[in-house]
């Protein structure tokens, strides 16, 4: 029933699609996570079930939202199928345009994917003040991170500016459109050189509540960076 009502809900086109919906995020590793995805997966379905008794989403769906990862065995995307799967709900995938990443959109995974839409689309429902201030959040964030990096002679992929707006514009956009979100953690310590840390500048602009974060309950699973 769940999954019809979602899936109802996002018959429509664009971000109109997830009026009435509540939005939840994974995040974490991909490649460098070799753990069992099925027991990550479950860990994190039992921490959201005990954050939404605590703290209540709004009335009506949910949605898995997925951005962009290409399915691997292990890591982020297998573990967002198991979450999807576990919790019968649909997945919203938002994807970097064409221009951005050519290869993006192309690799990413489908399964169980309803509604699609793009970095521009989502970045562009955001007022223009606010995506200006989270964008040079972020790119002070990466300043000081590449610091840090170069410090130590090593560097940081060139990705990072691009997807690390991604994932913090999209949270940012679904939390004005939905007006509640959650994100869930696929690890109990966030490595401070990943993508996924940039989470902090997403909370730390206001657009997003830090109240609707879920760590990750440490376990059988272990832990990753």
């Amino acid at each position: 029933m769940a999954c019809a009502a979602a899936a109802a809900a996002l018959s429509l086109s664009g971000l109109d699609a997830l009026k009435g919906v509540h939005p939840v995020f994974i995040e974490g590793a991909a490649r460098s996570d070799t753990r069992d995805a099925v027991v990550v997966g479950r860990n994190i379905v039992r921490q959201l079930r005990l954050h939404w008794q605590r703290r209540p989403p709004p009335p009506g769906p949910k949605v898995i939202v997925i951005q962009g990862d290409p399915y691997a065995e292990h890591g982020i995307s297998a573990i967002t199928r198991v979450v999807s799967e576990d919790l019968q709900l649909p997945r919203c995938l938002i994807t970097l345009d064409a221009h951005l990443d050519p290869t993006h959109a192309p690799n990413a995974d489908r399964r169980g994917v309803t509604t699609e839409l793009s970095y521009s689309a989502v970045a562009g429902s955001l007022v223009p003040a606010d995506l200006v201030r989270l964008s040079s959040a972020i790119e002070t964030a990466l300043d000081g991170m590449r610091r840090e990096r170069e410090a130590t002679g090593r560097t940081l992929p060139s990705y990072f500016l691009q997807y690390a707006l991604l994932q913090e514009v999209s949270k940012a956009a679904l939390q004005r459109a939905c007006g509640r979100i959650t994100l869930a953690h696929t690890a109990s310590e966030i490595y401070p050189f990943s993508v996924t840390s940039f989470h902090r500048v997403g909370t730390a602009s206001g657009l997003y509540d830090e109240a609707d974060v879920v760590p990750y309950a440490e376990g059988e699973a272990g832990d990753v960076r």
